[in-house]
């Protein structure tokens, strides 16, 4: 779950709103090529070697570069592979800002088109790399020092910033100006990118690994600041509470430590508690797609937005 859904709010908004399906297409590779170019980065930081199953680019290029570049020497190919990851998500960034200066091919307006670029890149793009700064902040600060406005803070601008803007990007399609249903399809994707992010939360403790395409416990291992682990710490007995701070960045944790670590979670309650957050802003995202025309897309919509909360991976 999660390859390419942007575009799908994107594609499902502009129609639903009476647009062209070809041009939210190109709209919506455009955004994909962006969010990729974020999770290449976001490897680099969380020195993630998987994604979705496969190598990191970082990785990969590392493993590239110790077979294949003899030269380059064992010691310098994973700042090799780095060097090539950081590039790979710049030319993916240009890709998407050269995609959406096509889109007065698709009978869309110079105009139009102007703005979807100025407001990935001049609005959403800076309102994204604030919050991916905090998430890396927030790991070096005391858990009693990190506030529900924090949380929410990273939950907001690193994750939902990108729905709302899918959102934007197949209502100003659709329309060629912001109205009422634009704003309602940008709240509705706001909140839906919001619960999405709190069960990606939930699925990197309780999750399959098998299914999730990377280690399970890796928020646990990077020492990631979420809402369900404030949770729990603040409901769970002193000895759990030192056991999860103990385990806060801890490089390597077995099977044992882990399904410990599961454990607390569930019986302090912070499972249900995310499972319950998640759930208000569905409920949220529901109330403003049904200002949003009665029809066949507004119902693909709402399907879809069920889906972010009962996905497996």
């Amino acid at each position: 779950m999660g390859v390419a859904l942007r575009p799908t709010f994107t594609t499902l908004v502009c129609q639903c709103l009476g647009g062209r399906r070809d041009a939210a297409i190109i709209a919506g590779a455009a955004i994909e090529l962006y969010h990729n170019s974020t999770l290449v980065h976001d490897d680099i930081i969380d020195k993630d070697d998987l994604r979705r199953g496969k190598p990191s680019v970082h990785y990969k290029y590392s493993q590239i570069g110790k077979k294949e570049l003899p030269l380059l020497g064992y010691d310098n190919a994973n700042h090799y592979g780095l060097t090539m990851a950081i590039l790979a998500g710049d030319m993916l960034q240009s890709w998407s800002a050269y995609l959406l200066s096509l889109l007065p091919n698709y009978g869309v307006s110079d105009g139009v088109s102007l703005e979807l670029i100025r407001t990935l890149f001049g609005k959403c793009s800076p309102v994204i790399l604030a919050g991916e700064t905090l998430d890396v902040e927030l790991p070096f600060m005391e858990m009693e020092d990190v506030t529900p406005e924090m949380l929410t803070k990273v939950l907001e601008d690193k994750t939902a910033e990108l729905f709302r803007f899918a959102a934007f990007a197949g209502g100003i399609l659709a329309k060629g100006k912001m109205t009422d249903e634009v704003e309602y399809a940008m709240q509705f994707a706001f909140d839906s990118g919001i619960a999405f992010q709190i069960k990606d939360d939930i699925l990197g403790i309780m999750g399959d690994e098998e299914v999730l395409g990377k280690p399970v416990g890796s928020d646990i291992v990077e020492g990631k600041r979420t809402y369900i682990l404030k949770y729990a710490l603040e409901n769970s007995s002193e000895e759990q509470q030192m056991f999860l701070l103990n385990h806060l960045g801890k490089e390597a944790i077995n099977a044992a430590e882990m399904k410990q670590i599961q454990d607390i979670f569930v019986l302090s309650g912070a499972i249900e508690a995310g499972e319950e957050l998640a759930a208000k802003y569905i409920n949220s995202a529901e109330n403003a797609v049904n200002n949003l025309p009665d029809n066949e897309y507004r119902t693909l919509l709402s399907e879809l937005n069920e889906i972010m909360v009962n996905r497996v991976k």
